[in-house]
């Protein structure tokens, strides 16, 4: 994980992932943030309240780990402080995806549970739900980090997730690996039988450090 970017490239992986995510409904109209790790403790955030569809480089913002913004015409995310507290627990953690995943959100509404069904859903077996707190709060902020731990990806009950990375890729790959895991158990769950799963030998292999990536 590159923590040194050059502004134009992080901006430009900024504007992708976000028109991605959009056009994904992933991101609502004004609703979701996205950042990038550009220093150990200063990010480039989607701003507060701009249409996610239609972002420009302008519009992207620079903070460093006080919350000053270094660059930038508009306010960061009021999501900034989560943003902050998960990158200063998570050193190897170079992205950060907040959604609004349709069904996502209704798995956090119930505490379903995440079973091992694909190679994706692997992932997120162990997948913290941290109960609703207001948007934009320290006290948000420092329990969804405490949720998060090592995880990639947390829910937000009655407001949206949380996922990481390591680079704006794998954040944005695990956050559409998380509403199609969560579509497959749903789908699963109106069949009302028990889904077959993959065996416990079989996750440990699939989440090994010599075993590729998943997602083929």
């Amino acid at each position: 994980m590159s923590l040194k970017l050059e502004p134009a490239t992080a901006r430009k992986a900024l504007l992708e992932t976000a028109a991605e995510l959009y056009q994904a409904r992933l991101l609502t109209p004004t609703g979701g943030n996205i950042s990038l790790r550009a220093e150990p403790d200063v990010i480039w955030i989607t701003p507060r309240g701009l249409f996610k569809g239609g972002l420009r480089e302008e519009d992207l913002i620079l903070v460093d780990g006080d919350g000053r913004v270094r660059q930038g015409r508009h306010p960061p995310s009021r999501e900034t402080p989560l943003h902050m507290s998960i990158y200063a627990a998570r050193p190897d953690v170079g992205a950060i995806i907040h959604s609004h995943p349709p069904l996502a959100i209704t798995f956090g509404l119930f505490d379903l549970p995440v079973k091992p069904v694909t190679a994706g859903a692997v992932l997120f077996r162990n997948l913290p739900v941290v109960e609703f707190l207001l948007p934009g709060t320290p006290a948000l902020a420092r329990r969804a980090t405490e949720a998060l731990g090592d995880e990639p990806a947390a829910l937000l009950r009655n407001h949206g997730a949380v996922v990481v990375g390591a680079d704006l890729r794998q954040a944005a790959d695990r956050t559409h690996a998380l509403e199609e895991t969560c579509l497959t158990l749903l789908l699963a769950r109106l069949i009302a039988a028990e889904p077959a799963v993959i065996p416990a030998a079989l996750v440990g292999k699939l989440l090994s450090p010599g075993y590729p990536s998943i997602g083929g």
